[in-house]
Formats: structure tokens, sequence, C-alpha cells
């Protein structure tokens, strides 16, 4: 397949598009093309965008008059439109392999390279050390045992839909960097909301 060039001011989104782009990401993909290039063509019908909405916004917000670019024209209207959603939905379904991705960013980090050009947000890769010194004092062992075992935070999964998901993520980043105890917050509205259904 040809790649050419096109100038995304150009381009229509598809006004279908199921995927949601929020400003978060778009900055991310634009903080990506500058330290990369535009290196991932955007599909397209005509001047239609089949997929790389998000790619095609963050070249038009940085300024770009041109960007690569594929065109598909060449499938039916009802391919086009499976694409579309086939393109997003089937790049979610993989998984990390937590082991290699640790090696990768800590290797990355090593030769001075943000890892915010990656997509990651530093809290998402942030291991604290873990003190082992309680297991080297046998004496005071079993106090100390029982003090971890008292302050110990406890945690629950919360799942979130896809639609969802960047939106909880940017309110939970939000209110960490102002330290607020989030388990409570979240507590304190399942308590209210229990004694509406009570009441």
């Amino acid at each position: 397949m040809e790649i050419k060039q096109v100038n995304p001011n150009d381009l229509i989104p598809y006004e279908k598009n199921s995927r949601v782009h929020s400003d978060y990401q778009i900055n991310q993909i634009k903080k990506s093309i500058n330290h990369f290039g535009f290196i991932n063509p955007v599909l397209i019908n005509g001047n239609h965008i089949v997929a790389g909405h998000g790619r095609t916004k963050a070249a038009v917000e940085l300024g770009l008059n041109e960007i690569p670019a594929i065109d598909v024209s060449n499938l039916s209207e009802e391919q086009l439109r499976a694409y579309v959603i086939a393109d997003n939905k089937i790049a979610t379904n993989a998984e990390w392999d937590q082991e290699i991705l640790r090696m990768e960013l800590d290797a990355l980090k090593e030769l001075d390279i943000d890892i915010t050009v990656l997509g990651f947000d530093p809290s998402e890769v942030e291991i604290k050390d873990i003190d082992y010194s309680v297991l080297y004092d046998e004496d005071e062992i079993d106090e100390k045992i029982d003090s971890l075992e008292r302050e110990t935070r406890r945690a629950i999964e919360v799942v979130f839909e896809e639609e969802h998901y960047q939106e909880a993520f940017e309110l939970f980043k939000f209110w960490k960097q102002r330290d607020a105890y989030l388990g409570y917050m979240i507590l304190d509205f399942l308590r209210q909301e229990k004694n509406k259904l009570d009441s």
C-alpha cells in the first residue's frame, strides 16, 4: 500500500467513531509526535478518517501541515465501519509482560529517556523500595510484625468500563497529587448512597 502525505486539516473524522480521546491522551500523543515524529500513518477513505483520529487531532493542534496516510478506499462500506471498531478494540486485548516491561522501562530511564513519551504516567511505574530490616531483628520481630499488620492498608479492586477508565484515571491522579485519602472518599460516597436506599 502506498503512503502519501496529506494535510490533517483536510481530514474529516468518522461521525460514528465510538473511541473517545481525552485532552490528556491527545497531549500524550502530541508529546510522542514531538519526540519520535509522525511515523504511524493514519488510515483514510478519501478524506475521511478510518483509523488515527487521535493522531490527526494531535497533528492539527501541533500545527502540522502534512502527515503520512494510507488510503483504504478499496474496502467496502461494511468493512470500513467494522474496521473502525476492530482497530481500536483488538489493541486493547493485548497484555503486558510485566517483567519484561519493567526491565525495558528501567533500561530506558537509565538512558535518560522520558517515559512519559511512551504514554506512561510516572505514578504507573513507580516502585517504592521495600524495607526488609524488620526480618533481621529476631528479638523484636513479633512486635514489629504485629505493628505492620495494624498499619497495613488493604486494597479493593475497582473495575471501570473502557469509556470511563481515562476519566477515572485522571480523577484518581488529581486527588492523589493532593494527598487525599481516596479510600475514605469512595467509602463515604458508597455509605451515602446506601443510606438513600435504606431510607
